[in-house]
Formats: C-alpha cells, sequence, structure tokens
C-alpha cells in the first residue's frame, strides 16, 4: 500500500475484473473474507480489510477508494486475471509503512487463516467454479443468438454504504520518502501515535459496469492473425480453424478512429466507433473461430472487444495490423467478426 496510511496488519483485495462470473467473485467476498477476517483477529489480534486508500490531504477521511491506487477493474493484475476464468483470487499486501517483522507476520496470519478455511471447504470452492463453468457455457448457449446475453467491457467503482475505517490522523506526513541509494526502496515515515476509528466514511469498492456489449455466439478472424490465434491459445482460450467454408450472421465494428489513452501508468490503444447493424458474411477455409461455448467465454469476450479497457487492442496486440489497414487515417472494419448464429450454405 505504500504510503502506509493504513492501519491494518495487513491489507486484501478482491478480484472485481468486469466480465468475471459471479459466481466464484461473490464466494470470496461473501463467504471467505468474513470467515477468514474472524480467524485473523481472534487468532492473531490483527485486522483485515478492503485494498483502498482516501486522499492525503483530508481528515477524517471521508471515502475508502481505489482513486489514490492504480487498482482498477483492469485484468493487467493477475487476481483479476484469474476472475475472467471462473476462479477464485485474492490481492493480499502489507501496509509499506509497517516494521517487516510485522509485515511478514501480517501476511502469516492471513495466509495461514485462508489455508484452514481452504482446507475445511475445498469440496465446496471446487463446486461454486465447476458451476461457472457450465453456467457460462449454457448462457452463451442460451443468449447468444438472440443478442441478449451482454457483459462489460469497462466499469468503475461505487459505493457499498458507510463502514467504520481504522486510521491515522498523520497518515501522510510531511517528510519526504526519499529511496535508499542503489535500491527502489523507499524509507517511509511512520505516523506517530495510535490508530483512530472514523465512523461514516463512504466504501467505494462495489464494481459497477459502466459500458457493456452483447457477448456472440463466436468470433472470426482471417488466417494472416495466426498471432492473435497464438495468443488466446496461451491463456488457454479454444481456438478452431475452419476446415469447410462458412456463413455467419453477425456485425462487424467500424474503427472511426484510433489513439493513445493514459491510463494506470501505460498509454493504451483505444479505438472510436461502433458496430453496424446485422449482416451476412462468407469465411473461407483456414479462417480462425472462437466458439464460445467454452468455460473460458467471458476471457475471449474481454480479450477480443473492440472497446475492452483492457483487451488484446487496449495492450498494443492489434496496433500494427491495425495502422496497416488505416485506421489512424480514415475508417476500416475490425478484422474480428462477431457472428451471432451459423447460416446454412445457400
Amino acid at each position: 500500500m505504500g504510503t502506509g496510511n493504513v492501519a491494518y496488519g495487513i491489507g486484501c483485495s478482491h478480484s472485481t475484473v468486469v466480465a468475471a462470473h459471479p459466481g466464484p467473485r461473490g464466494y470470496v467476498w461473501d463467504t471467505i473474507f468474513p470467515a477468514v477476517f474472524d480467524r485473523v483477529r481472534r487468532d492473531f489480534k490483527l485486522e483485515a480489510f478492503t485494498h483502498a486508500l482516501w486522499m492525503e490531504d483530508e481528515w477524517p477521511p471521508k471515502t475508502w477508494h481505489y482513486d489514490g491506487t492504480i487498482w482498477a477493474v483492469d485484468a493487467k493484475f493477475a487476481v483479476n486475471a484469474y476472475g475472467l476464468r471462473n476462479r477464485m483470487s485474492i490481492l493480499c499486501e502489507t501496509p509499506g509503512a509497517a516494521s517487516f517483522e510485522r509485515q511478514v507476520f501480517a501476511q502469516y496470519a492471513w495466509i495461514s487463516s485462508l489455508l484452514e478455511f481452504t482446507n475445511e471447504h475445498a469440496q465446496e470452492m471446487a463446486a461454486v467454479a465447476e458451476a461457472a463453468d457450465q453456467e457460462t457455457v449454457q448462457a452463451v448457449l442460451d443468449g447468444s443468438e438472440s443478442g441478449e446475453l451482454r457483459n462489460w467491457i469497462d466499469g468503475e467503482y461505487r459505493s457499498r454504504g458507510p463502514i467504520d475505517l481504522l486510521a491515522y490522523r498523520d497518515a501522510y506526513p510531511s517528510a519526504p520518502q526519499e529511496y535508499r541509494p542503489g535500491t527502489s526502496i523507499r524509507d517511509h515515515v511512520l505516523p506517530d501515535g495510535p490508530p483512530e476509528i472514523v465512523t461514516g466514511v463512504e466504501d467505494m469498492t462495489l464494481s459497477v459496469g459502466t459500458k457493456d456489449s452483447w457477448v456472440p455466439r463466436g468470433y472470426l478472424f482471417p488466417a494472416e492473425m495466426e498471432f492473435l490465434a497464438d495468443k488466446l491459445r496461451t491463456h488457454n482460450i479454444e481456438v478452431e480453424v475452419l476446415e469447410e467454408p462458412m456463413r455467419a450472421e453477425g456485425e462487424e465494428f467500424v474503427v472511426d478512429g484510433m489513439r493513445k489513452v493514459g491510463r494506470g501508468g501505460y498509454q493504451m490503444t483505444v479505438l472510436d466507433g461502433g458496430f453496424f447493424e446485422s449482416s451476412i458474411r462468407e469465411f473461407p477455409v483456414g479462417t480462425f473461430f472462437v466458439d464460445m461455448a467454452q468455460p473460458m467465454a467471458n476471457a475471449a469476450f474481454y480479450f477480443l472487444e473492440p472497446q475492452a479497457r483492457d483487451g488484446m487492442v487496449a495492450w498494443w496486440v492489434l496496433d500494427e495490423l491495425l495502422r496497416e489497414m488505416g485506421a489512424e487515417k480514415h475508417p476500416v472494419v475490425y478484422p474480428i467478426f462477431k457472428y451471432r448464429r451459423e447460416l446454412p450454405e445457400g
């Protein structure tokens, strides 16, 4: 947590990635967290809570939120990436200003409490993940053709309601935090005095979708984009190759502009444009296609959508291809086709 403004023995945050199945995420938040927090408090006399910050120039704290951290809904965080795979994941951090001994003790308290829980509930946890896999596939089969199935491509954090927060009054001392010579380690200035309980702090850690798109029956892209197929396969997303021509009904995304936007310390690619009305396309033998009736559908959706906050487009994977197509100069058709249904040869 860096600046050491958190009074807890540890801080932790659960993945809230935009496209994740709610089952594993909800189980971690509603079942694992309360049980582990209670054990940490009971057996180790430490406090645990969600990872966030408040603005350094305010006292008492009014909002507990992610604006002061690099945490976001982005899949670049490993915790979120596991969420896309219908699996459970937890980020556990210790306050940067705490002593080394306290940080080790806090991590031990958290991990040992978590292991006790998982040892007692392993079969239940596995069942939650298995159900999420099955429900992900079934949702595609039931709702993709009609266009009713939708998922997030961007999100933000909103209020869960007021909380009591354990905080240091001088959490951000004025003394500079200097790096130790030849290292990336900063010497933190420790707050003076004990922490205080601040009541009525707004807990802004509830993930909410702000933009969504329809989930297709599948995606199709040309044989020349083998590099993309390889990328997807490294994530265990099933990618097949057409052995016969295929006719499909779906929508094309027209790219009106291509630009860079600073986000979380990176220059992310953003595409302006939109999907056009339904069209019918024919695809030759050798075309790559991603059947979305698979457990990894949430990951495939988030990676391939042209305007996903943290997908393949955002992470520059298609930059070179889009530039060659002229996306920086004039409108072009996004080279990945979203189809609702396969049509018989006519």
